[in-house]
């Protein structure tokens, strides 16, 4: 890890849903989509967002000083969450896997190692991270252009492992279009999500999401949450998707019945 602070940017990278698939049950154990979230900052602006967590929970009365959004019962408290997430001067960006249709494809390879599914998730976050940080820089004068990322930790998860995996695919020109002038790998940790807003504010965007696609018991998703954070999703020439919301597979070889069309609806 690296102590150079004359960074620009801060992401802070967050999961819902779960990367593993349990093939024996046809997945029936397991969500069907898998959701990993960045919300992306001026490095300026970071220090405000504690400021900001603690403002929401102050306005729901919530004792505990930490956002956790699937711990949060009351509906109406989880719309006002992501509604107030929705104002903080950020972009955010998600990557949305449906894990059946990986599964089915030809990269079903992904599910063979432990986190190499994750990996390649991660790796398509990181691409859209230097490039809206690449898009912002122009807005963003003050530092090297570099962004620090943070991920929430997890169980069972080498981050050096996944920065070498890193370096591999920068060493060899491999299969990416990371942009890596805005990529210091060295500057890439994990922190409890207890530890910083940001993570407990990207928790929001990773929750919204995952319910916008992944169908309850009933076989219904829940759009109300990700439609309050619609605004602040990272666009290219007034395109979300591919940018903001990426889809794993392309919407194009996703079955017609695994469609997220109620996501989609809501952008339009």
């Amino acid at each position: 890890m690296k102590n150079d602070n004359n960074y620009s940017f801060v992401a802070y990278i967050d999961e819902s849903g779960c990367d593993g698939f349990d093939k024996k049950h046809n997945g029936s154990h397991t969500s069907k989509w898998f959701v990993l979230s960045a919300l992306v900052v001026r490095k300026s602006l970071d220090v405000e967002l504690p400021r900001r967590r603690d403002k929401i929970l102050q306005s729901i009365s919530q004792q505990r000083k930490i956002i956790h959004m699937r711990k949060i019962n009351n509906h109406e408290h989880k719309l006002y969450i992501a509604k107030e997430t929705s104002n903080i001067p950020a972009r955010y960006i998600n990557i949305l896997s449906n894990k059946y249709s990986v599964l089915n494809s030809e990269r079903k390879d992904l599910f063979d190692k432990k986190n190499t599914y994750y990996n390649y998730m991660a790796r398509y976050l990181i691409e859209r991270i230097s490039w809206c940080c690449n898009y912002l820089r122009p807005k963003v004068p003050e530092g090297n252009g570099k962004v620090k990322i943070f991920f929430s930790m997890r169980g069972g998860m080498s981050y050096t492992d996944f920065q070498t995996y890193l370096k591999k695919l920068k060493d060899e020109n491999k299969d990416s279009r990371i942009n890596w002038n805005v990529i210091d790998i060295d500057l890439i940790e994990a922190q409890p999500h207890s530890k910083r807003a940001g993570l407990q504010l990207v928790d929001v965007i990773a929750y919204s999401f995952f319910k916008a696609v992944e169908q309850n018991e009933l076989n219904m998703v829940d759009t109300s949450y990700a439609q309050k954070l619609t605004k602040p999703l990272f666009k290219h020439k007034g395109k979300i998707v591919g940018y903001g919301l990426k889809f794993v597979p392309k919407l194009e070889n996703l079955p017609e019945e695994e469609k997220p069309k109620e996501l989609l609806d809501i952008l339009n």
